[in-house]
């Protein structure tokens, strides 16, 4: 593919929320807070020499420093870049940083993305969201970062693999997270190997009825806190989070339809009414601050309906 100094593309995906309580591996939900990542063909040299990806971060990513190989988002890019080409990738994200907020596979998303429009010219996104969700190894974060909205992933089964479900816009979200973040890999350990028959089954009905609760204009909030009540992973990865115990109770206290974990954590994802959730924050977090685990994040959002959008950069 002839390549011209000066082209390149810009992409920007949304940041996610998964598992919602029982939605354990199954549901996840896009917020708008976006990484947006453009990479320029800098220079192309006679002599052939390897290509380089000169990287640059800022925002929430402004602190890693990984080689390209290392990279999630430059890693993808290697097999498809021309010898003597040397590339800058510039990366600015909002969305916060190993806080269960789906930081990592919104920058597998982009990388997958760019490989694409580098080695092909256009993007398959069926091939996107499998390349990336192997990377990950969870779709259900990975998913709303390509297709948007709230999402139901059912991975290895026949037919559609990620159903776009209704949100009803009664419903306020929000989330806190403590000054700490909580290894994902400790988070995934600490879940047992297997879970009894009733656990199962209690969170099977409690997911059957949490969809359509999600999705009722006229939504119930004590309904709602009952529903996102989870025994699969809440109980387990709760712990883990400093102030983690503290901060949802104050959540409750103050008229949060539910809290729960967002992703693996060590963030919290808050329902609630429109007109308490800055309150319902506000107390969370002089929960975390009171328990030592400060500096907090915190913020409202709203549910971002368009995923991974792309567009190219002029030379």
């Amino acid at each position: 593919m002839t390549r011209t100094v000066g082209e390149g593309w810009e992409v920007s995906v949304p940041g996610s929320t998964s598992n919602l309580g029982p939605g354990f591996d199954v549901l996840g939900m896009a917020v708008d807070r976006r990484l947006t990542a453009r990479l320029r063909l800098e220079s192309i040299a006679a002599d052939g020499p390897e290509p380089e990806v000169d990287v640059t971060r800022s925002g929430t990513l402004a602190h890693l420093d990984l080689a390209p190989e290392h990279d999630y988002l430059s890693a993808p890019l290697l097999a498809h870049l021309a010898p003597g080409e040397r590339w800058s990738l510039g990366v600015d994200s909002a969305i916060p940083f190993g806080r269960g907020m789906g930081s990592s596979a919104a920058a597998r998303v982009a990388g997958e993305v760019l490989a694409e429009l580098v080695g092909r010219g256009e993007v398959d996104l069926d091939a996107v969201l499998a390349r990336a969700a192997a990377g990950e190894g969870h779709a259900d974060n990975v998913a709303p970062s390509v297709r948007g909205g709230l999402v139901a992933v059912a991975a290895g089964s026949e037919g559609e693999p990620v159903v776009r479900l209704p949100v009803s816009a009664s419903i306020a979200w929000g989330y806190v997270a403590p000054g700490r973040a909580v290894d994902t890999h400790a988070s995934r350990g600490a879940l047992p190997d297997a879970w009894d028959r009733p656990v199962v089954v209690r969170s099977l009905a409690r997911l059957a009825r949490l969809i359509p609760a999600l999705a009722d204009p006229g939504v119930d909030g004590d309904h709602l806190r009952g529903l996102l009540e989870d025994e699969l992973h809440v109980p387990h990865r709760l712990p883990l989070v400093p102030g983690g115990d503290a901060a949802r109770d104050a959540g409750r206290a103050a008229g949060a339809w539910a809290v729960t974990i967002s992703g693996a954590g060590s963030g919290l994802l808050v329902l609630a009414a429109h007109d308490r959730i800055d309150a319902v924050l506000a107390r969370m977090t002089t929960a975390f601050e009171e328990a030592g685990a400060g500096p907090v994040t915190a913020f409202p959002f709203s549910v971002e309906t368009t995923g991974v959008r792309w567009s190219g950069l002029a030379p």
